[in-house]
């Protein structure tokens, strides 16, 4: 067992070096097909619906004015509240969203997204099985993060501390204003 874990540490160290490598290229890449997007729809899809993807939408939404129709999803049941924890946080940073309810992801959401952003593998994972997926228009939120924070992933801080939520709003605010970068100069 001990040598399972070694080996695992050393393929989780070999892939967090490659994609801090790889960083650059690929953001590079994912500004490039989202500016030939030029979405007017956007759609944040994490997990559950209730920590990263609709802190998201609340942040995107504060920066376009209504210019852009935004929304979030995500693959477990409907109607959940975001936790105390990431209410705070997002307060702390300007943002209110406790009146969102959490909403199930479905086909006719992804088809009328222009573009997509996931939060992790899981995420991406699950959207290329489903019907109406167009990977094409699916991008890594964490591609969008002018500052590399270690990880391409943005990790799911569901039942973490009010200060993790914190963390991870910073970086999801920072990728945020990275993707409008590139919407608000296309043509």
């Amino acid at each position: 067992m001990p040598l399972l874990r070694v080996l695992r540490r050393i393929l989780v160290t070999l892939r967090d070096h490659l994609d801090r490598w790889l960083h650059p290229r690929r953001q590079a890449l994912a500004r490039k097909r989202l500016g030939e997007i030029a979405p007017s729809s956007v759609l944040f899809v994490c997990l559950g619906n209730v920590c990263r993807s609709p802190y998201a939408e609340r942040s995107m939404s504060a920066r376009v004015d209504g210019q852009i129709t935004i929304r979030s999803a995500g693959f477990i049941g409907p109607d959940r509240s975001p936790p105390d924890d990431a209410l705070r946080a997002a307060l702390h940073r300007g943002l209110d969203h406790s009146d969102h309810r959490s909403r199930t992801l479905t086909a006719e959401m992804l088809a009328s997204a222009d573009a997509v952003f996931v939060f992790d593998r899981y995420n991406r994972k699950r959207l290329s099985g489903m019907n109406g997926a167009a990977m094409n228009r699916v991008f890594w939120l964490g591609d969008f993060d002018p500052e590399w924070d270690g990880k391409r992933a943005i990790l799911d801080p569901w039942g973490k501390s009010t200060e993790e939520f914190a963390r991870i709003f910073q970086r999801i605010d920072r990728c945020v204003d990275g993707a409008m970068a590139v919407i608000s100069s296309a043509p």
